[in-house]
């Protein structure tokens, strides 16, 4: 059964081709759509850390706001 050896071969050789030409989405290569995705990631982990520093800063001044209502 030769026929099914060369199909085989000729899958394999067309592989980088074929994974190159599917990773194109949209016109974006792989690189690019890598380089977008870290860019929104990090966008999340600096909103998210924005996100705690300013519900920390108002749970502190609420708590400021308390110990001057008691200690008055």
């Amino acid at each position: 059964m030769q026929i099914p050896d060369d199909v085989a071969t000729e899958f394999v050789k067309a592989s980088p081709a074929i994974s190159v030409g599917a990773l194109t989405i949209f016109g974006v290569s792989l690189p690019d759509i890598v380089q977008i995705a870290a860019l929104v990631y990090t966008l999340g982990l600096i909103a998210q850390q924005i996100y705690r520093l300013r519900r920390w800063w108002v749970e502190r001044k609420r708590r400021e706001a308390e110990a001057g209502r008691a200690g008055a």
